[in-house]
Formats: C-alpha cells, sequence, structure tokens
C-alpha cells in the first residue's frame, strides 16, 4: 500500500544478477530445512497471492475460483486457500495441468477452452456461485470471473496477461453486489505470514523447472510457452 514502491529487476536494479545490494530491512533469515530454490519461489508469486486472497476475504469454508491453474501466482493461491480452509475450483487449458491441481487439493477442475467457465462454476458449486475470483489472465476472462461470483463475492486481480481493457457490464457488478479488488505484490506483513506457513510446512512451495542464469533465456521460453506448473527458479549462482 505504499504510495510509491521499487521492484528489484524493474524500477531497481537486481534482478538476474549473481549480486545485489539490498536495504537490510528487506532480508529475511532462512528457516532450517528450506532450501535456496524453494525460498526463492516465494517472495512475488505466494505474497502476491496472500494478499490477493486477504482483500477478497477469503476464509474457511469459502469457495475459491482460481483461473489459470499452472501459473505461480495461481498456484500458490490455490495451496494458500487450501491452507486457509476454503474450498478451491481451478479451471486451465490443459488436462494435465488440472489433474496437478487436483492433486494438489482443488476440489474440481474446468477445462475453460471447451466452454463457460461461469457456467461451470454454477453447476459445480450447485447454483451457488463462488465468493472469491482469483484472475490473473484479464480481458478474456473477466466478464465470466464477475459472472462466477455469488451475491456480495469478488474478484482479486493482479495482472492482465491476456489484455488490460476487458468488456464489462456495470450491471453485472452490481446486481451481484460484487466487489473488484487489486492485490499487486503484498507488504512485509504478508510476506512474514507466507514463511511462517512455508517454515511450519503447511504449504510447500511448487517448483517447476530450475535453470542456470546463463540458459535464462530458455526459462523465458517456458513462461512464454505457457509450459510450466509453478513458479520458473533461475539460480543466480556467483562464479568459483
Amino acid at each position: 500500500m505504499c504510495a510509491a514502491y521499487g521492484v528489484f529487476g524493474e524500477q531497481r536494479w537486481g534482478g538476474l544478477a549473481e549480486y545485489a545490494t539490498v536495504p537490510a530491512g528487506n532480508l529475511h533469515a532462512l528457516p532450517d530445512g528450506l532450501g535456496d530454490v524453494a525460498a526463492a519461489a516465494v517472495p512475488a508469486a505466494y505474497t502476491t497471492a496472500w494478499r490477493m486472497l486477504r482483500a477478497g476475504g477469503c476464509a474457511v469454508g469459502r469457495r475459491v475460483l482460481v483461473i489459470g491453474a499452472g501459473g505461480g501466482v495461481a498456484t500458490a493461491a490455490l495451496l494458500l486457500a487450501r491452507a486457509m480452509g476454503a474450498r478451491v475450483f481451478v479451471t486451465s487449458g490443459h488436462d494435465w495441468k488440472l489433474r496437478r491441481a487436483l492433486e494438489l487439493g482443488a476440489v474440481a477442475g474446468f477445462d475453460h477452452s471447451t466452454g463457460s467457465i461461469d457456467a461451470w462454476a454454477w453447476e459445480v458449486t450447485d447454483g451457488h456461485g463462488v465468493d472469491l475470483v482469483i484472475d490473473s489472465v484479464g480481458a478474456a476472462t473477466w466478464r465470466q470471473s464477475i459472472r462466477s461470483l455469488a451475491p456480495g463475492g469478488a474478484v482479486a486481480v493482479c495482472g492482465a496477461t491476456s489484455g488490460d481493457s476487458p468488456d464489462i457490464s456495470i450491471r453485472e457488478l452490481y446486481q451481484r453486489h460484487a466487489r473488484i479488488v487489486g492485490a499487486p505484490l503484498g507488504g512485509r506483513p504478508d510476506f512474514d505470514r507466507v514463511m511462517d506457513l512455508v517454515a511450519s510446512g503447511a504449504v510447500t512451495p511448487v517448483v517447476d523447472r530450475t535453470y542456470a542464469l546463463s540458459d535464462v533465456d530458455r526459462a523465458f521460453e517456458r513462461l512464454e510457452s505457457g509450459s510450466q506448473f509453478g513458479k520458473v527458479v533461475v539460480e543466480c549462482r556467483a562464479a568459483n
């Protein structure tokens, strides 16, 4: 909620580098048993997902729909929502990603390339709709996410990979008493809570693949292809 903030690798130098200089207050001591690769998967994606879930009112027994299972934030949202006691539903355009999501605790999955997400959401919840949609896809799924909501529900957004200018019906919002909440990243308290869950074993970060810094182009290619499930990690080890 800062008036201005900087992200390493975007507004500030430090991304994809062997060395970086950071303020001491930005450091966090890793708990015993948490390796560097798993730890690297946590900060951005899991803190963002936690913030989205909190902003959208996730709680025990809530019905949460995660759009695009397999992405870093989406996978984090699935795991964290489960840890919060929610019932999680997921969508993906790939059957194998839906199977992975079910193995991680989702109660049902839908191939959104085969039909309408909102029609499925109402059917699978026995006509109740969902209480919260986690949507980082954007324009391609925006209307369907809103139409999936139960009265008083919320759509939490942190990105717009398919475009940021969706078709929108104001009536569909107010008729559902719906909320749209933006949640890019999260604050230090959000990060600390996520790390507590990881340290306790309540949440285990899902790492898709690990690449050496010299292979960073391959890491980006995997992300752009949409072939990943979980976080793609680049190991930025200093040369001996």
